[in-house]
């Protein structure tokens, strides 16, 4: 089966932009690249645990550099990496994170 975003001839298909732009105005998002939803892509993939190397195998990169320039980590994966390796090293279960609010005790 041939790759959905190829022309038969093995090029890449030379009108892909003007459905995007009528799949873009029905879904109401006037701003949204293509682009964009690649590095979002990227972007759940390694906040989900998926590797570098998975992530660029979907994506069609051949350079690990390019995925990692394509993948970010959201907050909430980097706070339970970090309390999961505090909790290695001390031995202690992870602690809940509270906000730290102002008018209790110290500021």
């Amino acid at each position: 089966m041939p790759h959905p975003t190829l022309a038969r001839g093995g090029g890449h298909r030379p009108h892909i932009n003007e459905a995007w732009i009528r799949v873009r105005k029905a879904a109401k998002l006037p701003g949204v690249r293509l682009h964009d939803l690649r590095h979002s892509f990227a972007s759940i993939g390694a906040s989900s645990g998926l590797s570098l190397p998975v992530i660029g195998a979907l994506l069609g990169h051949t350079t690990p550099v390019t995925t990692h320039r394509y993948s970010h980590l959201f907050d909430d994966p980097l706070r339970a990496a970090t309390e999961r390796a505090s909790a290695i090293i001390t031995g202690a279960t992870p602690a809940a994170i509270v906000p730290i609010t102002k008018g209790r005790g110290r500021s």
